[in-house]
């Protein structure tokens, strides 16, 4: 049922399809009903060829505020791949008016960024994450503009849906404190949001409010502050028990070359190994990376030399973040980084910047939900996404059937825990490590780990016959 490979019969049904579409619009145009399709905005279609079936792909453009622009905007194009169509089944599965609609609202959404009011809290958001120093003159990092546009555009939107006079900035200045909570009450319940995640938007928003009135005197001082109806998140210190990690040990000896999870093992292994954030490890770059050898102290009192990998990175911190040191001397792990980064002659790879580029193998589906083979998927340009490896992770506790609660960072709290140990509970050292300007946090681990240390010597289970006897 594919149509065959040959230039000129790939021509003649692209014809076909663009014929189509024609009669398609004119049908549409001729009706008396609200299904009229106009000029504006464009849109197109287009094929991608790298499969045996071409699959459709929408394309269009919208507006975006650009400052450096005359205009103070400017047109962003975008694609979207039709899941279910392809050059076979287009007259069943393409919908050109539902297509139409789709592209007008995400325009006219567009344009309300560009012209928004500058009372809108969705403006002081804007000006919020434009990179501009927050105070002082140091600028904020990009993942921090990138996080806390996230956070707040999130509670614009759920603004715009529940609580539309808030949309307006000077409207939380009565009754803000009370409709902010209700949002933090709602994503508790809907269950999407942790206590930590809750307690990290509380944050967010509580530093903006007051960026606002450090921008504008008129606006109240200290909105968010001393919210005493949200208690502050519990510390959570707990990982992987000892059956889940050789779960997971199992898991990345058995799928470390499948398509569907050998992208993913490479960087599981990297936040087991070094204890990093999941941000620091999808950011890795070739560039950050140098190569060295450095001799130990072996069991004997003598020295044995090991090449290592040199990581320096920019952590968490305030005033852009921290600068950290990692050597990876894991033999694995080495093995991992150097595919990603060199090519099969040798080479340093120059065609990328990050070291785990986003490629992976994706499932395809035909209209029906029935899986058909493989595509891969790949951008050179960009890393995974922070919510992609979490997404993944989240599937592979399932595949497991490990503890729910487990995340990504679980792997941190793993890694903290094993290396208080084993360096005799050296807090300032592990604090180091993990790039904790403070030890406060470490030292809840140390806490934990104690407590367990102190029960292994004591019996903690009865015997039920002394029992009966005394």
């Amino acid at each position: 049922d594919t149509i065959p490979m040959t230039p000129v019969k790939k021509d003649r049904r692209k014809e076909q399809i663009k014929k189509w579409l024609i009669r398609e619009i004119k049908s549409h145009n001729k009706r008396r009903s609200n299904t009229r399709i106009s000029n504006h905005p464009k849109f197109s279609y287009k094929f991608d060829n790298k499969s045996k079936v071409s699959k459709v792909i929408l394309c269009y453009s919208i507006p975006k505020p650009d400052p450096s622009s005359k205009k103070g905007w400017r047109l962003v194009q975008k694609q979207l791949y039709k899941k279910y169509s392809n050059t076979n089944n287009y007259k069943e599965t393409l919908r050109v008016f539902d297509d139409y609609e789709f592209i007008l609202k995400e325009h006219q959404e567009s344009l309300e960024e560009i012209h928004v009011d500058d009372r809108s809290i969705k403006y002081w958001i804007e000006r919020y994450c434009d990179g501009s120093p927050r105070r002082g003159i140091q600028k904020p990092s990009e993942k921090t503009i990138v996080n806390d546009r996230s956070f707040l555009n999130g509670y614009h939107l759920w603004l715009k849906s529940n609580k539309p006079k808030y949309t307006n900035l000077w409207s939380h200045t009565d009754g803000g404190r009370i409709v902010f909570l209700e949002y933090l009450n709602y994503k508790r319940d809907e269950g999407s949001w942790s206590d930590s995640t809750i307690f990290n938007m509380y944050k967010i928003c509580r530093s903006f409010f007051n960026w606002v009135h450090s921008r504008e005197n008129s606006f109240p001082d200290r909105l968010l502050s001393e919210l005493k109806e949200l208690p502050k998140p519990k510390i959570v210190t707990s990982s992987f028990s000892e059956v889940e990690f050789e779960k997971i040990l199992q898991f990345m000896d058995d799928e470390k070359e499948s398509l569907q999870w050998g992208w993913f093992i490479s960087i599981l292994r990297l936040l087991l190994v070094t204890g990093v954030r999941i941000s620091e490890a999808q950011s890795m770059k070739i560039n950050d990376l140098s190569f060295e050898t450095l001799s130990r102290v072996n069991k004997d009192g003598g020295f044995d030399s090991q090449e290592v990998i040199r990581w320096t990175m920019i952590g968490k911190g305030q005033d852009g973040g921290k600068e950290r040191t990692i050597y990876i001397d894991s033999d694995t792990m080495i093995s991992d980084i150097m595919k990603q980064i060199k090519t099969p002659e040798g080479k340093f790879r120059t065609d990328k910047e990050y070291v785990f580029h986003k490629r992976f193998y994706k499932r395809n589906k035909n209209q029906w939900g029935d899986t058909k083979g493989t595509s891969l998927i790949e951008d050179l340009k960009k890393p995974y996404s922070v919510s992609g490896i979490g997404h993944k992770f989240k599937e592979m506790v399932r595949h497991l059937n490990l503890d729910m609660k487990l995340s990504p960072h679980s792997c941190r709290r793993f890694f903290i825990s094993h290396m208080l140990k084993t360096s005799g509970g050296n807090i300032p050292l592990v604090a180091n490590l993990v790039g904790h300007e403070s030890w406060m946090m470490v030292n809840h681990y140390q806490n934990n780990n104690q407590k367990q240390e102190m029960i292994k010597g004591i019996r903690n289970t009865l015997n039920i016959g002394e029992v009966n006897r005394s």
